[in-house]
């Protein structure tokens, strides 16, 4: 839309039109025409990178909002902006309708003051719309989690002795169970050579081969017994006793043969109840997470003059209640740039990077992440894909694919170039145990332990991520 000036049309308008003409019944005609550019959406998508600084705050916005581009102007009292007239502004090498922000406060180019004298005494039309507020209230829940991981050398000191060691050896922690209190056992070993004793009987027999003999002499002896691996408490029970007699001149019947020989024999069963001496060893980890959460909460106050005041009057008709959900601060957070401002600044792109493409000139939203660094996006935007892991080139960056939308529970990096479909993975601290125990003679050696931690400094590690 323009108009002819001389032999010139100075044009003082673009844009389209976007509803029907009113009043056309009447000598003049009201049309409405919305003036933006034809990549409009790229140059909002630039102001808004260069405005995620304070006050925007990322944890009040949902992660798959945060390269929204409207999410910053709810953290300022400004709206966009879309120029009527192309201009060359922002180094671009064209002319074009370009976008900005207005403070719908404060104004840019001041306050216009109208005399009464100034206007049309009837053209004049001045109402309060609503009684203006007093106070906003604002009111947002911020979760976390809290979490702690390590590990406990449990010290067991000098062995434990007792009659009741088999109970402490078989309920001795055995190693990945868990204990109460979010404890893992990372090794337990509890031994004693008690539970692997045995009873070993001996015989013992003697004869007396002298050729002369004495009276009273020993003629032979034949005695059992059992010896036992352990200590402890020996009970005996059905003991049976004879003394041995010896008399040439008796006879054990009436009218008998003079001469009495017993032999002396002595027998009994007998019990032992060992002692136990028991070594112990005992390690334990410990992961332990538990969900906090915290309300935030503060009131604006204004300094305007109410315009009425009814002491009957509800403290909500002034006062406005806003209301935040907040993310979780115990996770990363993932900033995320346009492709259009990294092309348009030219910066040089480094690993861990994320990017998303503009919806309006290949469709999406695509989320991909660097996977190289140093390199620069190309001159055109690249076609995205939502295969996971794809590895897309892009002038001298190669962009690893995340998919629609970004993760919101852990952080992830991409794989080398050329690992083409490799499935993104959570970068991890990995840390391992493997430590040889002695006890009783025995040696043996535990398990390797093997656990997992995110880290919120993955995106500034170099190191890519392992597949599991």
């Amino acid at each position: 839309m323009g108009y002819i000036l001389g032999h010139s049309i100075e044009p003082f308008f673009f844009g389209r039109l976007i509803a029907t003409p009113d009043n056309i019944q009447d000598e003049s005609i009201t049309l409405k025409f919305l003036a933006k550019s034809r990549v409009w959406l790229k140059l909002k998508q630039y102001q808004s990178d260069l405005l995620r600084q304070d006050p925007y705050d990322p944890i009040l916005v949902n992660v798959n909002s945060r390269a929204d581009p409207d999410t910053v102007l709810e953290f300022r009292s400004a709206v966009w902006h879309f120029d009527r007239l192309p201009t060359l502004a922002h180094g671009a090498s064209a002319p074009d309708l370009n976008v900005s922000i207005s403070d719908i406060l404060i104004p840019e180019n001041g306050f216009l003051t109208f005399a009464e004298w100034e206007h049309f005494y009837k053209a004049f039309n001045w109402k309060i719309g609503q009684q203006p507020l007093q106070q906003v209230l604002v009111r947002t829940n911020i979760s976390w989690t809290q979490a702690g991981a390590g590990f406990v050398d449990i010290p067991t000191g000098s062995p434990v002795s007792g009659w009741t060691g088999g109970s402490i050896v078989s309920g001795w922690p055995k190693p990945g169970s868990g204990l109460a209190g979010g404890y893992t056992v990372a090794y337990g070993f509890a031994f004693s050579g008690t539970e692997f004793a045995t009873a070993t009987s001996h015989h013992w027999v003697w004869e007396n081969m002298n050729d002369t003999h004495q009276e009273g002499d020993t003629m032979s002896e034949d005695v059992s017994w059992t010896t036992y691996s352990c200590t402890g408490e020996r009970i005996l029970y059905q003991i049976f006793s004879q003394s041995g007699v010896v008399d040439p001149w008796s006879s054990t019947t009436m009218g008998g043969e003079p001469g009495v020989n017993i032999p002396l024999h002595v027998q009994w069963s007998e019990l032992l109840i060992c002692w136990w001496i028991v070594y112990t060893t005992l390690g334990l980890e410990y992961d332990v997470r538990r969900p906090r959460q915290e309300t935030m909460q503060f009131t604006l106050t204004s300094d305007l003059q109410p315009v009425f005041v009814d002491i009957h009057e509800p403290a909500s008709v002034d006062t406005e209640t806003l209301t935040l959900s907040g993310g979780d601060v115990s996770l990363p957070i993932i900033n995320t740039l346009s492709w259009y401002t990294l092309q348009f600044t030219g910066q040089a792109v480094q690993a861990g990077t994320y990017a998303v493409s503009t919806p309006e000139a290949v469709g999406g939203p695509y989320y991909a992440v660097a996977i190289n660094s140093g390199g620069t996006v190309g001159t055109t935007e690249p076609a995205w894909t939502l295969a996971l892991g794809s590895v897309i080139t892009d002038g001298g960056v190669h962009w690893a694919m995340v998919g629609a939308t970004i993760p919101n529970d852990y952080p992830i990096c991409g794989r080398r170039y050329g690992d083409q479909g490799a499935v993104l993975l959570a970068a991890a601290g990995r840390y391992f145990r493997h430590t040889d125990h002695r006890a009783a003679g025995r040696h043996f050696r535990p398990a390797s332990r093997h656990r997992r931690r995110h880290h919120a400094d993955v995106l500034e590690r170099p190191e890519w991520c392992r597949r599991s």
